[in-house]
């Protein structure tokens, strides 16, 4: 479904293009969570990249791309932990470009935050922007446990009452190049090779328990959670798990057992787009899987772009190809023609 691109050192780096791929990836290569769902919140070709390097019980992930990703998953299961810190990598900032932790918005703390180490929800959501690089660490919970309990601190009193600190620019700066030199991303931003050699010198748990040490003085970000977000991941996963049948407001309304109200007032402080758009674009992801793999196709019983089109229930055709083509920049058949070319012969 997704190729691997390289493999640097003990890190492995992947190319995605749609958030499908995204998904496959994180499923089968690394251990952080379980159930992951992602949509890409704008229309446009996705180009993403995600770089991960196992361990043991830890791990180590980089996730970039040019379009904003809206990602949701279980908590971890067992006595799992993982923190994540920020990068801002866009070259032109959007004035409307906001980041959403549960019901946060952290988009004027990129260079301040250390994230993701609450258990207080059963599921976690993220919207990403475009540009934004989220740099994670994922590693059993005793090991964060006794870095803190070297600096006189506890993990609960914070992720009891925040997924996210406020901490110094200069101690996520550690954290920061740990994970970098892990995944081998200095010289893929041009770090210097005095910069990687000081990560070195680091452990990602000293990092950790300065980041925390760091916060003590400042307030955390409350942990909001409310049902209507927690909606978002019901319908992400309903629209996944049923592409193929028909999808109306009030029907969607109706297995979600909530209201109009609670559905696109949560999906407009998540995402900022509504829940229709949303089943629309998982919709036109499985239409591409299906156009550019031939044994989708077979399975389905599916052989032309307009058999493909009905199943997945577009009506209109014209409509069908406008929207296709602003998702993807290409038209339907022309993704098909090349799954075409590329059958071997018999």
């Amino acid at each position: 479904m997704a190729a691997t691109v390289t493999r640097s050192t003990d890190s492995q780096i992947w190319k995605f293009s749609t958030s499908h791929e995204l998904i496959h990836i994180l499923k089968n290569s690394t251990s952080l969570a379980e159930d992951f769902l992602a949509i890409q919140t704008e229309i446009g070709p996705l180009d993403g990249e995600l770089r991960v390097a196992n361990g043991n019980k830890s791990g180590y992930i980089s996730l970039i791309s040019n379009q904003p990703l809206f990602i949701c998953s279980k908590t971890f299961s067992g006595s799992s932990i993982c923190l994540s810190a920020l990068i801002d990598e866009r070259k032109q900032i959007k004035a409307t470009t906001q980041i959403y932790n549960y019901s946060n918005s952290l988009s004027g703390v990129l260079d301040t935050i250390l994230t993701g180490f609450s258990k207080a929800p059963n599921f976690r959501f993220f919207h990403l922007p475009s540009g934004i690089r989220n740099l994670t660490y994922h590693c059993e919970e005793t090991k964060i446990l006794e870095a803190l309990k070297n600096e006189g601190l506890q993990l609960d009193p914070y992720r009891t009452k925040s997924n996210t600190i406020l901490s110094t620019t200069k101690s996520l700066d550690a954290f920061r190049r740990v994970v970098k030199n892990r995944l081998n991303l200095h010289e893929h931003q041009n770090s210097s090779s005095n910069d990687s050699e000081e990560s070195k010198q680091e452990t990602i748990e000293a990092a950790i328990a300065a980041c925390f040490r760091e916060s003590q003085k400042q307030n955390p970000i409350p942990l909001k959670m409310i049902q209507r977000h927690e909606l978002c991941k019901d319908l992400l996963a309903w629209g996944f798990n049923n592409p193929d049948q028909p999808q109306t407001l009030e029907g969607v309304i109706k297995e979600l057992h909530t209201t109009r109200a609670s559905l696109c007032q949560g999906y407009k402080e998540s995402l900022g787009i509504g829940p229709m758009e949303v089943l629309k674009n998982i919709r036109l992801e499985h239409v591409h899987q299906a156009l550019k793999d031939p044994k989708i196709r077979q399975q389905l019983n599916l052989k032309s772009v307009d058999d493909i089109r009905k199943h997945y229930g577009f009506q209109s055709r014209g409509n069908f190809a406008a929207s296709y083509a602003n998702y993807f920049e290409e038209r339907p058949y022309a993704t098909m023609k090349k799954s075409l070319n590329q059958q071997p012969p018999n």
